[in-house]
């Protein structure tokens, strides 16, 4: 009741007016006031919760401080931190091989496509995978075979062509004898 010390880790300080500036506002708090505040000891910050014994009117205190009550939350924040570094690394890859997946394939298409501007028309793309790349794939190889069909027939054409000319022209040079 007097802010003496009943009770203490450090045995010295036993059955002497406690040396803490909080003390006074325990010992003059009134029953309906907060029984837990902040205040600073030895320049740390402490939580300082409280109870009035019913039978001995004396007071229980305990000081926590900060630093031991915070640091699960550290913990727990630089745990969750980790597991967030994980998972973007995670993501990245995944992304990045979905990426590749998707580019690698069209890449293929594209210089396949430089060939046969060039005039190479013995250019085919094949894939592994069932999919939408596989099928425009296809549909390249289909459009160089068909592109390859009209050509011919164009350069048959053609020759059929010339031949009716040369027969024309050798049939006006050697007369029906």
């Amino acid at each position: 009741r007097n802010g003496g010390i009943i009770s203490h880790n450090n045995k010295k300080l036993i059955a002497r007016p406690a040396p803490y500036s909080f003390i006074g506002r325990i010992v003059n708090q009134s029953e309906d006031r907060p029984r837990t505040f902040q205040a600073e000891l030895n320049g740390e910050k402490v939580l300082v919760s409280y109870a009035t014994s019913g039978k001995t009117g004396w007071n229980l205190v305990s000081v926590i401080p900060y630093n031991y009550l915070m640091q699960p939350a550290k913990e727990v924040g630089a745990f969750t931190l980790l597991i967030g570094v994980f998972i973007l690394c995670f993501a990245i890859c995944i992304s990045l091989g979905i990426s590749l997946s998707i580019s690698k394939p069209v890449e293929k298409i594209i210089k396949a496509m430089k060939r046969v501007e060039e005039g190479d028309l013995d250019v085919s793309v094949h894939f592994k995978n069932k999919n939408e790349i596989e099928r425009l794939g296809d549909s390249f190889n289909l459009m160089v075979n068909n592109l390859k069909a009209m050509i011919k027939k164009v350069y048959e054409a053609e020759i059929a062509r010339k031949d009716a000319e040369i027969d024309a022209l050798q049939a006006q040079i050697n007369p029906h004898f």
